[in-house]
């Protein structure tokens, strides 16, 4: 039995492993903690068992899922129930791969955490499963052999989230898609979009989708539109009318809906906080700024709204090429090669 443990499981995940269950030969099982958004149909597009748990839970956990895992894939490293279910299949010879979706960065905090690692966790685990290009820099800086580090642990479905209209056609429209919290810096994001869009006419729109504690905060302004949780077949559809993707988070370990607007063909406005900025923003497709400094952020917004029609497309094509650094199909891929690998860790 391979086993998948993943906290939050979200729907992205689900179409992942669904991917992988279709070549496996092997009975394949999830174990997962309820995500805190109301997203809908994990179990359905998956195609394996999904035992739902608690955090804390694990009495009976290994009677649910039917035994003793050969080989478990997880994540969340805090969960005490996943913490359980790893040390067993560690006490019966089966091998662990971790799913860190953790990005580098460069600061007294990330010595303490490599030390931590290094005395606490380098020996736990038989590979790891990252992202893109910022997991594995942060891995090899902790000190994982490269043969040890697969990507391809986030995709979004090229079957709902793809290319539509040129951009010059789309509507003068800003994107963002998320909580609605601090993390997410969205208070921060309304004010630089307020200074931005003051100085072309107020001809543009900021449309907000999500929810969260902070909903109550955002600016009442006509060209801020504020929209519930909004699932991802109908997401698809408010990407391919957008200009832009905003992303303006004090911390984002990757950011899949990144990769969602690169396959939407959306410009880029990216934190320096964001993950996967090292694998989808390049020069033409977007611009990165300083979380905290407004001015900054409104400076970068300005750029895609100033932006003539040739140099909007010249954008779009960059974002659908870099966009095939991830797929579900890569998701797939680095399973299989982790588990082809026999090796375990001896760093």
């Amino acid at each position: 039995m391979i086993c998948f443990a993943w906290p939050g499981f979200p729907q992205y995940a689900s179409r992942c492993i669904a991917a992988f269950v279709r070549k496996s030969q092997e009975r394949v099982v999830v174990v997962a903690t309820v995500p805190d958004v109301p997203v809908r149909g994990m179990e359905k597009i998956v195609g394996c068992p999904v035992v739902w748990v608690a955090s804390d839970e694990y009495d009976n956990l290994l009677t649910r899922i039917g035994g003793i895992p050969r080989v478990l894939f997880c994540g969340g490293w805090a969960e005490s129930a996943f913490y359980a279910l790893r040390r067993s299949v560690r006490q019966t010879g089966g091998r662990v791969f971790a799913l860190v979706d953790n990005n580098y960065d460069n600061s007294i905090l990330q010595v303490v955490k490599k030390w931590r690692f290094r005395v606490f966790k380098r020996r736990v685990f038989d590979g790891y499963m990252v992202p893109g290009v910022s997991g594995v820099r942060l891995l090899q800086y902790y000190g994982v052999p490269s043969t040890h580090i697969e990507t391809g642990l986030y995709s979004a479905d090229d079957s709902i989230f793809h290319n539509g209209v040129a951009l010059p056609s789309r509507g003068k429209r800003i994107l963002f898609v998320g909580r609605f919290n601090s993390r997410k810096n969205i208070l921060r994001m309304c004010q630089a979009f307020q200074i931005a869009n003051h100085h072309f006419g107020c001809e543009w729109e900021l449309l907000m989708c999500g929810c969260g504690p902070l909903k109550d905060q955002i600016p009442c302004d006509s060209r801020i539109i504020v929209r519930d949780f909004v699932q991802p077949e109908e997401l698809s559809s408010l990407y391919r009318s957008s200009r832009a993707l905003i992303l303006p988070s004090l911390e984002e370990h990757w950011g899949l809906v990144v990769h969602e607007a690169v396959l939407s063909g959306c410009l880029l406005l990216l934190s320096e906080g964001i993950g996967s900025a090292d694998d989808f923003l390049t020069s033409e497709n977007g611009r990165a700024f300083s979380a905290k400094n407004v001015s900054v952020m409104s400076r970068a917004i300005n750029w895609v709204m100033q932006l003539r029609d040739e140099e909007l497309v010249k954008g779009q094509m960059s974002s659908l090429a870099v966009a095939k650094k991830a797929s579900i199909g890569k998701f797939v891929e680095g399973i299989q090669r982790l588990l082809g690998n026999e090796a375990s860790c001896s760093h």
